[in-house]
């Protein structure tokens, strides 16, 4: 598996959190995201950054044969072209990628700055993953009736009172 801690371009993160912004319908501003996460940006930062959008961002380490029973959309780091060539001898940065959907051998993957989706077989795609990814979901509150009664209203002399004087 590869280091978290390689430096993930801006561009890079900028795209990333747009594009999961964007499918979860999420108010996205690159320029104050830039602003507010300067370089050098990090695995640390891209989770620190979808947090502050509103969402839950939790890491984990890919295995191909989890792949179909992932929630997507999934944030993942991919191997460069270079780094597939020459094994770990390169360091270069990594190139990021969001998988939305993988049915039937097969997974729509978005390359890092791009809006049209590649179907890749999950045999190709194994060998350009880097081992993470980043589960990114918007957080939800909890849904308040307001109809409900409060919960500190139990029978007692504070509740029997004030419903006394109110039907008089």
């Amino acid at each position: 598996m590869k280091e978290i801690a390689k430096a993930i371009p801006q561009d890079q993160l900028l795209w990333a959190l747009g594009s999961v912004c964007s499918l979860h319908r999420v108010p996205f501003a690159a320029e104050l995201v830039a602003k507010t996460f300067p370089p050098p940006c990090s695995a640390a930062t891209l989770i620190v950054a979808g947090r502050a959008l509103g969402f839950t961002v939790k890491h984990v380490t890919l295995a191909t044969r989890r792949l179909e029973r992932m929630v997507f959309p999934l944030v993942v780091s991919l191997q460069t072209a270079a780094e597939q060539q020459n094994g770990d001898q390169a360091i270069p940065s990594p190139c990021l990628g969001i998988i939305t959907t993988v049915s039937d051998g097969q997974a729509v993957l978005f390359e890092a700055g791009s809006n049209q989706p590649q179907t890749v077989p999950l045999s190709e795609l194994a060998g350009r993953l880097a081992g993470n990814a980043w589960l990114m979901r918007p957080k939800t509150e909890a849904a308040v009736d307001p109809d409900t009664p409060a919960a500190s209203a139990t029978f007692g002399f504070q509740w029997f009172v004030p419903e006394l004087l109110r039907t008089r």
